[in-house]
């Protein structure tokens, strides 16, 4: 059985379907059907991160961890597919609008939460402290990996298939620095965009949590 977390994800992302299918047949055009894959791609991490446990030994444990963060930017990816849209006065536009949002909104979370799973697996194994400079890390890796994917047009199995090339890639667009500062603005600022949403996710979370437990 799915976790409840993951199950109510599940449902939202079949509503979001729903109304892009709408749309398709709305507007005789199949052109957004690409949210549903990377929809697909965000929900990867969070499937690898099922599979970290303590009981696991830790080099098999590390394994696991480098998949992950090899396709975790996938999740907060889909952020930016809202360069797809384009302005235009119509009621349609606004349409399209909440249908990117919701895929957004859905992908964002479930990255979060295999985030949230890394960090209680780091907590156990090390300390929390070192588990909180773990995410803020990753959540900077994913913002240049972001970078990547959608300016430099890589994707997460690249790294397998094209590896030098990536690499050399990815040297050129950080060095030097004093010519690259845009690369470099792109991934503090959009980390620190994903590293306070994270943030206020966690604080949200327990509060909830709370709230629940004052209920019951």
């Amino acid at each position: 059985m799915p976790k409840p977390n993951l199950r109510i994800l599940l449902i939202h992302l079949l509503f979001s379907i729903v109304f892009l299918m709408i749309r398709a047949i709305q507007s005789e055009s199949i052109t957004y059907l690409f949210l549903i894959w990377n929809s697909i791609l965000a929900y990867i991490p969070y499937l690898i991160s099922l599979y970290l446990n303590s009981k696991k030994h830790w080099s098999l444990n590390l394994i696991i961890l480098g998949f992950w963060l090899l396709f975790f930017p996938n999740a907060p990816y889909i952020l930016t597919d809202f360069v797809h849209l384009h302005l235009r006065p119509s009621p349609d536009f606004w349409f399209d609008l909440i249908i990117f949002f919701s895929f957004a909104i859905n992908g964002l979370i479930i990255g979060f939460l295999s985030l949230r799973r890394v960090f209680r697996w780091i907590s156990q194994y090390v300390s929390q402290p070192i588990a909180w400079i773990a995410s803020y890390s990753a959540l900077t890796m994913a913002a240049f990996g972001i970078y990547l994917g959608r300016i430099e047009r890589w994707n997460s199995w690249d790294i397998l298939l094209h590896p030098f090339a990536l690499v050399k890639n990815i040297y050129q667009v950080l060095f030097p620095v004093q010519e690259q500062m845009d690369v470099w603005w792109f991934t503090m600022l959009f980390g620190l965009f994903l590293m306070g949403h994270y943030y206020f996710f966690l604080k949200l979370s327990v509060r909830t949590q709370k709230s629940s437990h004052e209920i019951d």
